[in-house]
């Protein structure tokens, strides 16, 4: 009976001469895993198989020797001797704990059995093959392989009575993550390996029938890299940096319409460099141009052409060191922990891109993210690097406070062809080269030191690719981002930034020096070299090796890797007690320039500021002078290289975590700005009205007639203005005020516009401190801002008693 399980497969095999079919037993279930009774039956349904069942279709079909049968389990199962409760179980060395499936060691061991073979043995497949009868191998049309994608088939075996050009096969290599930067290995199928014994020469190719490689099949050819030479110049092949590209969107698949700043993609990136770092330590102590690390005991000069990376990851050139001490190209290195790396490679440009998700077309981020900044705490899309030296820092989070704020080459920019998913391009090469002509001992170090390990403080994400939404973006909008590389590297091309310093359509220049003008630096890198690297070569058949000649110590290249976020969807934050909120400011008008003589200062309203706010300002320099959770009074100096529109104002609240921002606050005006009054102080700062009149104390007052002093809402009278212009007297208004307590005062100068604002630098007392009135419950006017009750209460008691006053004088009338 059990034959005629196989009656139907048996049918399937003589109807098919002309290929080979092998019947595979199972393989043994572990000791423990069976009994005694199921594995002796496992044990005879294999030994009928290779023992009855096969020579009985051999016997019925003597011309086809088309099957036979791997008996597996014989070839994993212990022996009838092993015993009871062993017999016919998977050998120990094959079992894999807590599993009936083989292990490793026996899929190891099968493969080399069954398929492979050994130097001296042939394999099971090899001698099967052997004697399967000499016939024609033309594959026919049915057994042509098709290759389905997206409802759509190709073939997979070309017509074979056509004439094909080309090549049909191809061998690829991908590489772990374990491989190391710039490693080296070739590639090539051998017709002959000439070194083995006589027999086993046959190499990489075999055909059936029989036959021999051609000679040619030791000629590498590179298909992908026809229309120029082999990459760098021979025929190796060389490993690029390894990288994972990271989808953060799951922790933040939402986006806060002027909120807090999200990061939905990563990058984390090692050389895998074990000799990459030659020494490191927690302190040290920098000056310009050299770096102190006391009790070190160096070799003289050991480092020089090394670079140190200091606590913030900025890199400087060793020329040169004595026992303790570095001497640097250029710069002043922080104090604290610090590395020395030789031989290293940089992160200096990535392509960011953006996905509209919605039908509607409703995500643009030029309007939906904040403009894009030179000041990347402030721009709509931003590049952070995790602060692994920050004992706070979180490896694989995001942190705002504690991560770093690349410094670039110049502000991001919107790049790639019309109708393409719009391109945000970072670029942070500087120093560079040297390839322009530039002196790099003059230039500032914004390149990112790449890691040599992917563990340890290196966990995870390095680098954070980072938005901020705007108040133009709308609830529901959503997008992806994506960075993708493509295209062969080009070692010598020129130095990103030369690019970010043009305009226009000069800046698409850098295509011209690409290997492929098509292709695209997403993620690029710079290696520079303390001595020249080792090159290998093929000189016809024969290997050789040299030192790279070409006068550059340094070698760009990109990753081919490419990934997309999630979809990230914008929402309206909801609005709660910690919610940070900018309503309005003093002034809409900043200058484009300030004097340090003459700082600008302004107020921010809006509430969730605590009292520790900090302030971010594009383009300025920014001091928090004092701040209630609804107000915060700032100086600002204008930097350096001049603030442009549209300014960005961030607020955020260290203790809660939440900020805001606003780009449609100021605007900018041309100039320095008027010289405008500073309240240092008023005196007395707490009074009642019979302490009037008050002197507010300060700079830079102008004349009486051209000042405005309030406090709080209240216009007060001006009295008297000093010819020093630093003191004011002012009288009690004529209206009194309309409450008590810490009110602000502001200074106007009408004449220049300019005006100065003091948070709660007066504080007005109702009344004086007279004890108690029966039935209060505390002094009444006796502290800072008396109590509403106690203010309520004097004002009954004195109605009570014009009520009763009025009462007597008129009873004599009636």
């Amino acid at each position: 009976q059990a034959g005629e399980v196989y009656e139907p497969l048996e049918a399937i095999f003589e109807a098919n001469p002309d290929m080979l079919f092998v019947v595979v037993t199972a393989p043994p279930l572990p000791a423990g895993q069976t009994t005694d009774a199921q594995a002796d039956l496992a044990r005879e349904w294999a030994d009928w198989l290779v023992d009855t069942w096969q020579p009985a279709y051999e016997a019925r079909n003597p011309n086809l020797n088309n099957v036979v049968v791997f008996d597996w389990f014989d070839f994993l199962a212990r022996p009838a001797s092993a015993g009871a409760g062993l017999r016919h179980r998977l050998k120990e060395e094959y079992t894999r704990s807590g599993s009936t499936v083989p292990n490793p060691a026996a899929l190891l061991a099968s493969t080399e059995f069954f398929a492979t073979g050994t130097a001296s043995e042939d394999s099971f497949l090899d001698l099967a093959v052997d004697a399967f009868p000499a016939i024609d191998f033309t594959m026919p049309d049915k057994f042509t392989a098709k290759l389905a994608k997206a409802d759509l088939l190709g073939d997979k075996a070309l017509d074979l009575d056509a004439a094909q050009p080309g090549d049909d096969l191809f061998v690829t290599v991908k590489v772990s993550e374990n491989a190391s930067n710039n490693e080296q290995f070739r590639v090539l199928i051998p017709a002959t390996l000439p070194t083995r014994p006589e027999g086993q020469r046959d190499a990489g190719i075999r055909f059936v029938p029989t036959g021999l490689a051609s000679a040619s099949a030791l000629t590498k050819s590179n298909p992908e890299e026809a229309p120029v030479q082999d990459f760098y110049g021979h025929d190796v092949l060389t490993t690029n940096v390894p990288l994972k590209i990271k989808d953060l969107s799951s922790l933040t698949a939402t986006i806060d319409i002027n909120g807090a700043a999200i990061a939905p993609m990563g990058l984390d990136i090692s050389t895998n460099e074990k000799d990459a770092i030659r020494a490191q330590g927690s302190t040290g102590l920098g000056t310009e141009g050299t770096f102190t690390v006391s009790g070190a005991s160096w070799t003289a000069n050991t480092f020089q052409g090394d670079f140190l990376i200091d606590s913030q990851y900025e890199s400087y050139e060793i020329t040169g060191n004595t026992a303790t001490a570095l001497t640097l190209l250029s710069g002043e290195p922080r104090d604290g922990a610090w590395k020395i790396v030789q031989n290293p490679t940089f992160l200096e440009q990535v392509v960011v891109e953006f996905y509209n998700e919605a039908n509607s077309a409703d995500f643009d981020v030029a309007t939906d993210l904040l403009p894009l900044s030179l000041d990347q705490r402030v721009s709509g899309v931003a590049i952070y690097r995790d602060n692994d030296f920050n004992p706070e820092n979180r490896n694989g989070h995001f942190d705002v406070d504690i991560d770093i704020p690349l410094r670039l080459d110049g502000a991001p920019q919107l790049v790639g062809i019309s109708g393409d998913a719009p391109q945000v391009k970072f670029a942070f090469s500087l120093p560079g080269t040297g390839f322009n002509g530039d002196d790099v001992s003059k230039l500032p170090r914004n390149r990112q030191w790449v890691p040599a390990s992917w563990d340890g403080e290196n966990a995870e994400s390095d680098f954070f690719v980072v938005v901020r939404a705007s108040e133009g973006m709308q609830t529901d909008d959503n997008f992806r981002m994506g960075i993708v590389s493509w295209g062969p590297s080009t070692p010598t091309e020129p130095d990103p930034y030369v690019f970010f310093r043009l305009t226009g359509p000069e800046r698409e220049d850098y295509k011209k020096f690409q290997e492929f003008p098509w292709g695209n630096r997403g993620v690029g890198f710079i290696t520079v070299y303390k001595d020249a690297p080792v090159q290998y070569f093929m000189d016809g058949n024969t290997p050789g090796v040299k030192e790279d000649s070409s006068g550059y110590n340094w070698v760009r290249t990109h990753t081919s890797q490419k990934k997309r976020s999630a979809i990230v969807t914008a929402r309206k934050e909801p609005s709660g007690p910690t919610s940070v909120v900018i309503n309005s400011a003093s002034t809409t008008e900043l200058p484009a320039q300030t004097l340090e003589a003459n700082p600008f200062t302004f107020v921010i309203y809006g509430s969730g500021f605590g009292t520790k706010p900090e302030v971010i300002l594009t383009g300025y320099d920014v001091t928090v002078n004092q701040a209630t959770d609804t107000t915060i009074s700032v100086t600002i100096q204008a930097r350096a290289d001049a603030p442009q529109p549209p300014i960005v104002l961030i607020v955020r609240n260290p203790v809660t975590g939440k900020e805001a921002s606003r780009s449609n606050l100021f605007t900018l005006v041309n100039g320095t700005g008027d010289v405008a009054p500073v309240i240092v102080r008023v005196s007395p700062a707490r009074a009642e009205k019979k302490n009037f009149p008050v002197t507010v104390i300060g700079e830079h007052f102008g004349a009486r007639e051209d000042m405005a002093v309030r406090f709080g809402e209240t216009l007060m009278p001006i009295l008297s203005v000093n010819s020093a212009g630093t003191e004011i007297s002012v009288g009690f208004p004529q209206g009194g005020f309309a409450s008590v307590g810490p009110m602000d005062v502001t200074v106007r100068n009408e004449s220049n516009g300019t005006d100065a604002i003091k948070i709660d630098a007066f504080d007005f007392v109702s009344q004086p401190d007279v004890g108690k009135l029966p039935g209060c419950g505390g002094p009444m006017g006796g502290g800072t801002g008396s109590s509403t009750g106690d203010v309520v209460l004097l004002a009954m008691v004195g109605a009570a008693l014009g009520f009763g006053l009025r009462t007597r004088r008129a009873r004599p009338q009636v």
